[in-house]
């Protein structure tokens, strides 16, 4: 749970007042569909990936809104950045999760010298492999974010 406390001593919690983020991304050649969910580690839950319906079954009551992303979803989230108060602060450190997930996975297609389209037009073991690489450098990009994040932010 994210706390956020104020410079005049009272304090916030991101539960049940603010909800909670994840990306659903979902494969244009299978149908499949996974979550991905990097900031979930404020409520206890250490996985990134899971397949959407796991996810839905074990950790979703409402589904408030589906927003597209990129475009219209990345910029609303940055303009919420600039929000005063805890919501504020919230999707600042959100922020900057993204940029080093995204940095994370430029990082492995460079390295691997594989686009995401072409690691999707892999079959088999060879899928596996790659798909397990990818995730891998993407769990240690959101944990080496969360050690090295101070959540406890002072309030704009």
């Amino acid at each position: 749970m994210t706390g956020v406390y104020t410079t005049n001593g009272t304090s916030d919690t991101n539960w049940p007042n603010y909800f909670h983020d994840v990306l659903r991304l979902t494969s244009t050649k299978t149908g499949k569909a996974w979550v991905l969910d990097i900031t979930g580690v404020q409520y206890g839950m250490y996985r990134t990936l899971w397949s959407a319906e796991e996810f839905l079954q074990t950790h979703v009551e409402v589904i408030k809104s589906v927003r597209p992303y990129p475009g219209t979803n990345k910029n609303s989230i940055a303009n919420a950045c600039q929000t005063i108060g805890p919501a504020g602060q919230i999707f600042s450190k959100t922020q900057e999760a993204v940029r080093r997930l995204e940095k994370a996975i430029t990082a492995w297609v460079k390295t691997n010298d594989m686009s995401l389209k072409s690691l999707l037009k892999l079959e088999g073991e060879a899928f596996d492999q790659k798909k397990e690489s990818l995730l891998r450098d993407m769990d240690q990009a959101v944990r080496t974010f969360i050690r090295s994040s101070n959540f406890r932010i002072k309030m704009k």
